[in-house]
């Protein structure tokens, strides 16, 4: 029987992005499979947001080169992105107008889009949708942007820190919301401080520091060498940081 061919989504060969001298992204190369749900890692100032931005043309490399869906970013700005649904870190709502209003407005602007319904319950948003968004905890403003992120029925999802600023509960009703994409054979790629939400969620798991990549392959080698080394995840985080800087 012949193996099926795996498709390459995001192929990432050797880019480097600095601000003014430090290095955000230093000679990175990675690749994410369809239907990966890969996590990015590392503390703040590590690179992830960089590596997301790049990937949606927000952040232009100085070198290397970044493909998605095949398609050459740099040389082709937009034409990856209706395939694309992104949470961002810094996104602006408008404060005066309803979830309904805002989803439903940037419905409009795709030629595919998911099902609202389906969204907004997964989310839990059903009983705030016609308040302002101005009037709606950060929690529940997190969970807009993350609808927002669906409204086109993406092929590829990128969640910048998805779970920063909710509450326990809401995390994972997330950690539900992922596995549900995941069932549908979506391809997904979010960045974490947490250590268990990206053993837990991911399939593949990628470590960064300082702009490196310290670490690429499954959350299982990751457990093993907490276990190898008596240690929590974030130990065996510190582990390969120290290994890629020869310690």
């Amino acid at each position: 029987m012949m193996q099926k061919q795996t498709e390459e989504i995001i192929k990432v060969d050797s880019v480097s992005k600095k601000y003014d001298e430090k290095y955000a992204l230093k000679n990175v190369s990675v690749s994410v499979n369809r239907g990966d749900t890969v996590a990015l890692i590392g503390p703040n100032g590590a690179g992830k947001t960089t590596f997301i931005e790049s990937i949606l043309n927000l952040k232009v490399p100085e070198e290397g080169s970044i493909h998605v869906f095949g398609i050459d970013v740099l040389a082709n700005k937009k034409k990856h992105l209706p395939r694309v649904g992104a949470h961002l870190q810094e996104v602006r709502l408008f404060p005066k107008v309803s979830p309904r209003d805002f989803l439903e407005f940037f419905m409009q602007l795709y030629d595919k889009t998911a099902d609202l319904d389906e969204i907004v319950s997964s989310l839990e948003l059903t009983d705030f949708m016609d308040k302002n968004i101005g009037q709606l905890s950060g929690g529940m403003r997190q969970r807009v942007s993350l609808a927002l992120a669906m409204i086109n029925d993406p092929d590829l999802v990128l969640l910048d820190e998805p779970t920063v600023g909710l509450d326990p509960i809401a995390r994972q009703d997330f950690w539900r919301l992922i596995q549900r994409l995941q069932e549908k054979g979506k391809t997904i790629l979010f960045t974490t401080h947490y250590m268990e939400e990206a053993t837990t969620l991911a399939s593949k798991v990628i470590m960064v520091h300082q702009g490196e990549v310290v670490f690429d392959g499954p959350p299982s080698i990751v457990i093993s060498k907490a276990k190898e080394i008596e240690g929590t995840l974030d130990q065996a985080y510190t582990h390969y940081v120290n290994a890629a800087n020869g310690q």
